[in-house]
């Protein structure tokens, strides 16, 4: 298990992305499953476990990859396509434009820049705004 919990991931921003990324998924499953048994949920269930069922294996590759391939400048980009699109698809299936999932926009947007940088800060500002505006 050192392969996981070395020091060397831990050091590495796209495996705490992918670790944080992964752990909110499993949050989020733990929310809509117990919406969903006390008749909160907004939207079918069937339509979030469909969006999860490719959403998690999405998030848990991305997770693998930072381990199989520790420096990938292009899983950045692909992250805040899919870190987006789960946001927009979650607030679609939702049926609001104004939820709660559309303040992690506002999250995806800090965090990218704090972590990488203005051109990081520039994609996922654009594509939450392009997402929203489409939402």
């Amino acid at each position: 298990m050192d392969f996981l919990f070395g020091h060397r991931h831990w050091n590495n921003q796209d495996f705490q992305s992918a670790s944080v990324r992964l752990a909110i998924s499993l949050y989020a499953v733990v929310l809509i499953l117990l919406s969903h048994q006390f008749g909160k949920l907004s939207g079918s269930l069937s339509s979030y476990l469909y969006a999860l069922a490719f959403l998690l294996p999405t998030f848990l590759g991305l997770f693998i990859s930072t381990i199989v391939r520790p420096q990938w400048p292009a899983r950045r980009i692909i992250s805040i396509g899919v870190d987006v699109s789960g946001i927009t698809l979650c607030s679609y299936l939702a049926d609001q434009a104004i939820s709660a999932y559309c303040l992690l926009y506002i999250w995806i947007v800090v965090s990218y820049g704090a972590r990488y940088g203005k051109k990081h800060l520039f994609y996922a500002a654009a594509g939450s705004a392009i997402a929203y505006t489409l939402l």
